[in-house]
């Protein structure tokens, strides 16, 4: 892996209307421990703002009970061995999986080895999703005193309900996001700023491969949270919103809903 940037230049974004201004800031949700998650501009933006948001309530209890809810669930068998629901690739990767978790990952929903090995990858090769941006937001938030608000609530409930064809490309894409090898990771890209790329290399592949998937992740999550965020702008204040960088990139991303709706949307320190 190459080592990131001494000074990184991540996408964070400003909205302002006459009365109200919004920094949207985009995130990984796993980083090398004591990697840098801002840079100056981010942090000023954080003090500068009254509120800060991010995609669901980041706090220990919240995620103990996620974690709680989400082993509950897998008492039951699933119906169909995922081994056969999947592509010879995959079965590969998903028995790889089970035996570096070692949980038979074969007897779980796709939605439940999603998650599991969502956790997992952002848990090894020295990543830590305690060091992910969107917790490091939280934790500096907390320290200068400022209100934290969320998007949405965390619920394995919603998982479950999923339609049964977006749980598998669920499943099928993070498969497939442990089996590619790219010259550049994710962080890598997202210490860069490089939005033109993570959107070829993350959304487009995405939206292509696994649409179903594509809508929920992306396009209904993106439409639900522009209500709140609308609804923030009606008011005053300054707010500072950190969401995945990927809920910024392409025509469905947040910033593009902005820019669609007459907001003058800039972004700071980069191209």
């Amino acid at each position: 892996m190459q080592a990131q940037p001494a000074e990184i230049t991540p996408a964070l974004f400003v909205v302002r209307d006459a009365d109200s201004t919004l920094y949207l800031y985009g995130t990984v949700h796993a980083l090398p421990h004591n990697a840098p998650w801002a840079n100056a501009a981010v942090r000023s933006a954080l003090s500068e703002s009254d509120e800060v948001w991010t995609e669901s309530n980041m706090s220990e209890d919240s995620s103990r009970q996620f974690a709680e809810d989400l082993i509950s669930s897998m008492a039951t068998p699933a119906e169909t061995p995922l081994s056969n629901r999947l592509p010879a690739a995959q079965r590969t990767t998903l028995r790889y999986a089970s035996k570096a978790l070692d949980i038979d990952l074969n007897r779980l929903a796709p939605w439940q080895a999603a998650l599991l090995l969502m956790s997992w990858g952002g848990e090894h090769g020295g990543r830590a999703i305690g060091a992910g941006v969107d917790v490091q937001v939280a934790a500096a938030a907390r320290e200068e005193g400022k209100p934290l608000r969320w998007l949405e609530e965390l619920d394995v409930a919603d998982f479950a309900a999923l339609p049964d064809d977006t749980q598998l490309q669920f499943l099928m894409f993070v498969l497939d996001g442990m089996r590619d090898r790219q010259s550049l990771s994710l962080e890598e890209l997202w210490a860069r700023g490089d939005l033109a790329a993570m959107e070829e290399t993350q959304l487009a592949r995405m939206a292509a491969a696994y649409p179903a998937f594509y809508q929920w992740i992306a396009v209904a999550r993106n439409n639900a949270w522009m209500d709140v965020l609308l609804r923030e702008l009606e008011g005053a204040g300054v707010d500072f919103v950190a969401v995945g960088a990927g809920h910024l990139l392409g025509a469905d991303s947040l910033v593009e809903q902005m820019r669609a709706r007459g907001y003058a949307v800039e972004r700071i320190g980069g191209s």
